[in-house]
């Protein structure tokens, strides 16, 4: 816990190092050749994009940590029900194709993933890579928002720096939207705008499923503390807020009721809690 908390001070935010290409270049020729001898290290993202989107601190050695997120979070939903294997699917905040690929690779007794799964980020490098690397069941979009943490001046677009978010889907036709550690990172005006905007895209009776720091379950003191507050926020970093935000659970409970959703419910974690909920009306 000392070590990460050093760490967090010393480097209060990744992401912008991952752009250094002096620095990365070495790292990711490293983890290409410490990776070759196993076949499911094949065909990941670079590393300094791993590490863009979160490997819980490990520069090197991070693919089998990689991999086993998005297998875990789908073994989840299947046995819930909340997804099956043609369901419609937003991914928001979707990086590298962290959750995607095991979808995409999914074989159930002969069985594969034959829903449709959009893919939507503010990471010009991160789309690039995807889109070059899944197949037509996958859409990948730019939502064109600004973030000085999380998307540099020198990727913006004609898009960026847009002031509302605007997902490339009809009202009601999503049956499951997601969000892994993107509310992380999300001040209040983007957390209602995203929320207000996976309700307008789920069908009633759809599942939101997101990752948050949520204040009241850190455990502060150690790697987090969230000491500044900001409106609603609560920050680690005050140079790159962005890079760490959480939120009082009953601030988040309301905001997600009035964004229209119902059945909230939360699973404390010592980091980021999950929370989910369903999109109200009649299913």
């Amino acid at each position: 816990m000392a070590s990460d908390r050093l760490l967090r001070r010393v480097v209060p935010s990744l992401p912008p190092l991952t752009r250094r290409r002096w620095l990365m270049l070495p790292l990711d020729a490293l983890d290409r050749a410490l990776s070759w001898p196993w076949r499911e290290l094949r065909g990941l993202p670079p590393n300094r994009m791993r590490l863009r989107v979160g490997v819980q601190n490990r520069l090197l050695f991070n693919g089998f940590a990689f991999r086993s997120t998005g297998v875990h979070f789908w073994m989840v939903l299947l046995g819930r029900g909340h997804v099956r294997l043609d369901s419609r699917i937003v991914d928001l905040g979707s990086g590298c194709g962290r959750f995607a690929m095991p979808l995409r690779d999914l074989n159930l007794w002969g069985r594969g993933f034959r829903g449709s799964y959009l893919g939507v980020d503010i990471d010009a490098e991160m789309l690039a890579w995807c889109r070059r690397r899944f197949d037509g069941r996958f859409e990948w979009h730019d939502a064109g928002k600004a973030s000085a943490t999380y998307r540099p001046d020198s990727e913006s677009g004609p898009d960026a720096g847009a002031k509302s978010l605007a997902i490339p889907t009809p009202d009601a036709s999503r049956d499951l939207v997601f969000a892994n550690s993107l509310f992380s990172h999300l001040l209040r005006a983007d957390f209602v705008e995203y929320a207000r905007e996976a309700a307008r895209v789920l069908r009633p009776g759809g599942w939101l499923y997101l990752t948050m720091f949520v204040r009241e379950h850190v455990e502060r003191g150690g790697r987090w503390t969230f000491a500044h507050q900001r409106g609603a926020a609560w920050i680690e970093n005050q140079r790159y807020p962005e890079a760490a935000v959480a939120y009082e659970r009953a601030w988040v409970r309301r905001t997600l009721r009035a964004a229209g959703f119902r059945r909230i419910r939360f699973a404390p974690a010592p980091a980021q809690t999950m929370v989910w909920c369903q999109r109200g009306g009649v299913a």
